[in-house]
């Protein structure tokens, strides 16, 4: 029987033989090369985290410093991490969809291949790539601003932070790959992953933007939303509260429902 592993383990062989990983990781690394930069150039007393300053942190800030030092890139990469959203998306892709867009999935499955370990294998996968591309974003940040201005000040409740940023990022992250494999496996077609992943990330957002302009109390709402999880879940864990419970209630319904309901439908599917 073939296990999840060696799943992976042929994923991984065919990913790092290609383009598209490259390319990703390639347009990433200029995204924090420019962040470093602009952030350089511009540094500011206080540097926010979303929506949350340093002095709202539980005393997470650090001492005024010239420069954008390594400390600030990286609490600042943790951040505003929500831009990552959108590179999941690549990678889920050419994880889930190339065996739908080849044709290939036919041929594993007549060979025996169990739907459900498919379907885990991938989940698995799109997760640890994703997760992979948070740590890269954020370490590529602190390294270049180490090697431009020093490692900087991590003293005070920064090393705390960065870790409970990096936990609730990890169940976002879980959150977001279930979404996308769920949408690889019931559509198999690429156009409509892309159209519907944005549309669910983006347009309740949207909707609760506008609706707040007329009903203030509506902002409540936001922390329902998928996407919004990257800035209220971080507050959460600095300041723990009733949102806390919310925002892991939000990411795991986004991790159980899609994953119950993909592989429920992808093992009764006809494949063509």
């Amino acid at each position: 029987m073939i296990s999840i592993t060696n799943i992976i383990r042929a994923d991984m062989y065919r990913l790092f033989r290609g383009k598209a990983i490259y390319i990703t990781f390639a347009i990433l690394l200029a995204l924090a090369v420019l962040n470093v930069f602009i952030s350089d150039a511009v540094v500011e007393a206080t540097i926010t985290i979303g929506v949350v300053t340093m002095e709202e942190a539980n005393e997470a800030s650090l001492p005024e410093a010239p420069a954008f030092t390594g400390a600030r890139a990286a609490m600042l990469a943790v951040s505003n991490m929500g831009i990552m959203a959108f590179f999941f998306l690549p990678l889920i892709i050419i994880v889930s969809m190339t065996m739908f867009s080849t044709g290939a999935v036919k041929n594993e499955l007549s060979a025996g291949l169990s739907r459900t370990k498919l379907y885990a294998a991938k989940f698995i996968l799109s997760f640890c790539l994703c997760m992979a591309l948070m740590f890269s974003y954020a370490f590529s940040n602190f390294l270049l601003a180490t090697i431009s201005n020093g490692f900087g000040y991590w003293g005070g409740d920064l090393v705390p932070f960065l870790l409970k940023g990096f936990g609730a990022l990890m169940l976002i992250t879980l959150a977001f790959a279930s979404l996308g494999v769920f949408l690889s496996f019931t559509t198999r077609r690429t156009a409509a992953v892309n159209g519907l992943y944005l549309a669910i990330i983006l347009i309740p957002a949207m909707i609760v933007s506008v609706v707040v302009l007329a009903f203030p109390g509506a902002i409540a709402y936001m922390d329902y939303d998928l996407f919004n999880q990257f800035h209220v879940f971080l507050y959460a864990v600095v300041n723990p509260s009733s949102q806390l419970i919310r925002s892991i209630a939000v990411c795991l319904a986004f991790i159980i429902i899609p994953t119950i309901a993909g592989v429920s439908f992808f093992r009764k599917a006809e494949i063509k």
